[in-house]
């Protein structure tokens, strides 16, 4: 115990003799466990649990089409005759989601330009598979579906930054592509590429 404290002392000593090296080791140190600590953080939120808000991310599977030669490059959209049919045949999943990401213009009351904005068509089933549920509103009915109805679940973000946290706009119309469009819910946002 002795010598620990003499190494101690010592180690003091130094550190207030030399305060410009005390200086630079520390801010090694210190850059050092930040940077660390940063690339754990990184590789934790997109390695590790890359979609915090889906329920049981661990279970999620990711299927794509491939072109009709085999070759890898853009993946061929999935037409919804196809996914009805990935669904039926499915055996070994709980629920097929689809999805496709596309920029629309969306336009609100007597707006004459519209706002280009990135969103993704979904299927009626995209949120009970990730298991999301509407922070207002609702999420999509399987009818909504096979009927193509024109209605629309925003992201928590948009809904902050485009309509400054309405908490009245389910219910309201916007218009996408030229579409009315009825906003149904806002949900925290989930979006993907496999």
């Amino acid at each position: 115990m002795q010598t620990l404290w003499q190494d101690l002392r010592y180690g003091a000593r130094m550190l207030l003799k030399y305060p410009i090296v005390s200086l630079v080791v520390a801010l090694s140190i210190g850059l050092g466990v930040g940077a660390n600590t940063m690339v754990y953080t990184w590789m934790e939120s997109l390695i590790f649990n890359p979609y915090p808000l889906v329920v049981e991310a661990d279970r999620l599977v990711g299927l794509n089409t491939t072109n009709p030669d085999g070759s890898a490059g853009n993946y061929p959209p999935l037409s919804y005759p196809e996914a009805q049919d990935w669904r039926e045949r499915a055996q070994s999943f709980e629920g097929l989601a689809v999805y496709r990401p596309t920029r629309l213009s969306l336009r609100t009351g007597a707006e004459t330009t519209g706002e280009p904005v990135w969103s993704e068509f979904v299927s009626g089933s995209y949120f009970d598979v990730l298991g999301v549920r509407a922070v207002q509103g609702r999420t999509f009915l399987p009818d909504e579906e096979r009927q193509a109805a024109p209605v629309v679940v925003i992201s928590h973000g948009f809904w902050q930054r485009r309509f400054n946290g309405d908490r009245s706009i389910v219910g309201k119309h916007v218009q996408l592509n030229q579409i009315e469009t009825t906003i149904i819910g806002v949900a925290v946002t989930v979006s993907f590429s496999f």
